[in-house]
């Protein structure tokens, strides 16, 4: 029997995963029945209807429940509408069982968006609040030479008492 050597088991994988790669381009194309470069939702109702379809799905190891929640989340921008790039990635990230990694990652993502989100909401609520905030993590000549352009003072209050903004004294 041939010796699997990390190097030929490396190259199966490429293989294997440019194989299905191909299908999913394959596959995308039946989706796309107007030839528009896109599959629409309209599209994927059509294909989903199906049983050949649907086992075409099945093979490539995606569940039709995962199908209409793949299309939802690449049509991140509302458009009704994806295209043969977003398609193919999203396949792929969804064929097989998530991994421990997979979930962390995601966890952090979450977290940090959140945490984007209540600085957002703080902004929201008092502007000044927040613009006196980020000059005080600022080091000093930072902080003033931000509070000078923008106007600013530390506390958060305008400072700018000429009307005209386009000169500054040192």
């Amino acid at each position: 029997t041939a010796q699997r050597t990390p190097e030929v088991i490396a190259t199966s994988m490429v293989n294997v995963k440019n194989s299905y790669e191909k299908n999913l381009r394959e596959l995308f194309a039946k989706l796309d029945r107007d030839g528009s470069g896109l599959i629409t939702l309209a599209e994927m109702e059509i294909f989903l209807e199906d049983e050949v379809s649907n086992a075409q799905l099945g093979a490539l190891e995606i569940d039709i429940s995962d199908a209409w929640q793949l299309f939802r989340i690449l049509d991140y921008e509302r458009r009704g509408a994806i295209e043969i790039e977003k398609f193919v990635e999203g396949c792929t990230s969804v064929k097989g069982s998530a991994k421990g990694i997979d979930v962390a990652i995601l966890r952090s993502e979450v977290k940090a968006v959140s945490r984007q989100l209540e600085r957002l909401a703080l902004f929201v609520e008092d502007p000044t609040r927040s613009v006196a905030a980020s000059s005080r993590r600022l080091s000093p000549q930072t902080s003033r030479v931000n509070s000078r352009t923008w106007g600013w003072d530390a506390v958060g209050t305008n400072n700018n008492n000429n009307s005209n903004n386009s000169s500054y004294k040192n």
